[in-house]
This record gives C-alpha cells, sequence and structure tokens, in this order.
C-alpha cells in the first residue's frame, strides 16, 4: 500500500508501520524484510509534508539499526535527507538531521554527506 496511487491508502500503510515501529523491538526486521525502507524513503520525496513527517518517524524508529541504515544507504536517501533539513515542518526537519545521525554512523557516508553540502536554513545556523 506504501506504494498505492491513492494518498490515503499510503497514509494508513505509513501510520501502521508507524505504530508497528514502535510496538515491538523486533519489528524493524519485518519491516526491512518486507522492502519498507526503499518504500519510505520514496514517501520522503514526494511533497507532501504529512507522508513525509511518518515516514521520517518511521525511519527514525528503526534507523538505529546497522541493516536498516544499510538499507536507507542503498536508495540514495542522503540527497533526501539533507534537502528535508531546509523544510520548515520542525518535525521533518528534526526527523532528517536524526536520520543523517544515523547515516553518518557507516563510514562510507559520511563524505556523502559531506558531498551534498550543508544546509543554510536558520536553525542549522545558530
Amino acid at each position: 500500500m506504501l506504494k498505492s496511487d491513492d494518498v490515503k491508502r499510503k497514509h494508513s500503510a505509513v501510520k501502521c508501520l508507524e505504530v508497528l515501529s514502535l510496538a515491538s523491538e523486533n519489528n524493524w526486521k519485518s519491516i526491512l524484510n518486507a522492502g519498507g525502507v526503499p518504500a519510505l524513503v520514496d514517501l520522503l520525496r514526494l511533497e507532501n509534508e504529512e507522508l513525509q513527517s511518518l515516514a521520517g518517524s518511521v525511519l527514525c524508529n528503526i534507523g538505529s539499526h546497522a541493516e536498516v541504515r544499510a538499507e536507507v544507504s542503498k536508495a540514495d536517501a542522503i540527497p533526501v535527507f539533507v534537502s528535508l533539513l531546509a523544510s520548515p515542518v520542525p518535525m521533518i526537519h528534526s526527523r532528517a538531521a536524526v536520520i543523517l545521525g544515523d547515516l553518518a554512523c557507516l563510514d562510507v557516508n559520511q563524505e556523502k554527506i559531506s558531498d551534498e553540502g550543508t544546509c543554510t536554513c536558520t536553525v542549522c545556523l545558530l
């Protein structure tokens, strides 16, 4: 349902994943194995702040696991998260920062994050 053309279905599916990501410590494995990570990254590319926030929430909730970090990296998500740092929505901005922090734990991502440039939004300049 995350790949549905219907925004309501996407919203319902990602909301369910958000609940699942908090319900049990091991649900991250099911989300990962079902191909949820690339689908969540795709939601972040949409111009829909509610879907971006929810997808970011799920990725924040499961992003402490090395396998998830690797899958997010494979989905070419670093440019997406860097661009979301400039979001005017505080929740999206903060979730993007947390996820970039998780991704920076992988040595191969540190240079990629740096290569994307710096954020010039007011929050990052403080």
